[in-house]
């Protein structure tokens, strides 16, 4: 309970006009397994939030408390909980080390519950060296750099309703800690209220929120712990994505299109088409020629079936005007 008042008094800070103000905390002396938490009485309602208030009330935690975590760090002071799961929230330098951390805190309770999968225990690796260092490090490499902002980390319906009087938002049962303030919910109500957003290299935007929703999907897996289904769904999520960074046929690294260094990004080719814009061309062809030709072929696109339909036909025109037509044996 102590870091959920910790988490409420960090968000209080910087949104009070969106999250009651936390009074206090403890615990019964009588049944010390028993907590309390106490903050001022908000009168809400029960129905959905406004999409546009929901982002326009996160974008303004984000960028209030953008750059005022301790020594630019990221975590939090205290443990926080997703439910009853304990979150390591331990400082860290880095965007990457601090979501690795926490990852890996979430796995090991997923484990410590549900016991060691033989194949995920092989996917952990390639997840933890591979995935994650390819699509976070990018954000702090080249002269980028993030800027740590508080972050609710539990925002769903539940938790953040519409005041019973007047228009406002009212915020509440968070997992604050300070991190990078990309996610997918109502994104584009979101970017008009937060500058610089999404981060650079912003063309792995998705990339990198199919990365975060990992955490989630341990977290279901940890929470509906007679359900064998929400551990198969994060195995395969941790599959597709270690299959992603290393697979040659689905990772292109193309030049930055503003003169950066050049870096990766995931591009799902049709090899076909690879082979043939990559294979010789006639003597004598320019390159312009082959790309008009390749044009017309596109703007073309006449299904094989047509073709062999018109070929047949003018074996038959050719034969009828009396014009010998040698078929290849």
């Amino acid at each position: 309970m102590a870091s959920a008042f910790e988490a409420e008094v960090a968000l209080h800070a910087v949104i009070p006009e969106h999250v009651p103000k936390p009074i206090a905390w403890g615990t019964y002396k009588s049944q010390p397994h028993v907590h309390f938490y106490l903050c001022d009485f908000v009168e809400m309602s029960d129905r959905l939030p406004n999409p546009r208030k929901w982002a326009e009330a996160v974008a303004r935690l984000h960028t209030r408390s953008a750059g005022k975590s301790p020594e630019g760090k990221f975590g939090f002071h205290v443990s926080t909980h997703l439910g009853h799961v304990p979150v390591d929230n331990s400082w860290r330098d880095s965007w990457e080390s601090f979501w690795s951390q926490q990852m890996k805190s979430l796995l090991d309770y997923e484990e410590s519950i549900k016991g060691q999968s033989d194949e995920f225990s092989e996917l952990k690796v390639a997840f933890f060296r591979k995935v994650i260092p390819r699509l976070l490090r990018p954000l702090e490499a080249g002269g980028r750099k993030i800027k740590p902002c508080l972050i609710h980390s539990n925002l769903w319906p539940g938790n953040i309703k519409h005041k019973a009087e007047g228009r406002d938002l009212c915020i509440f049962d968070s997992c604050a800690y300070w991190g990078h303030n990309e996610g997918k919910d109502y994104i584009d109500s979101y970017a008009q209220y937060m500058p610089e957003f999404p981060s650079h290299p912003a063309d792995e935007f998705d990339d990198r929120n199919a990365l975060y929703a990992m955490k989630f999907h341990v977290l279901l897996s940890i929470l509906y712990r007679n359900e064998p289904r929400y551990r198969q769904i994060y195995e395969e999520k941790a599959k597709d994505e270690v299959e992603i960074v290393e697979s040659p046929t689905l990772l292109s690294v193309e030049p930055h299109v503003r003169g950066e260094e050049p870096r990766g990004h995931f591009v799902k080719h049709d090899l076909l088409e690879e082979e043939r814009q990559h294979a010789a061309p006639p003597s004598g062809s320019s390159a312009e020629s082959r790309a008009q030709e390749q044009k017309f072929r596109g703007k073309m696109n006449i299904p094989s079936a047509v073709l062999l339909a018109l070929g047949v036909m003018g074996i038959l025109i050719a034969y009828l005007l009396g014009v010998r037509v040698s078929l290849p044996e």
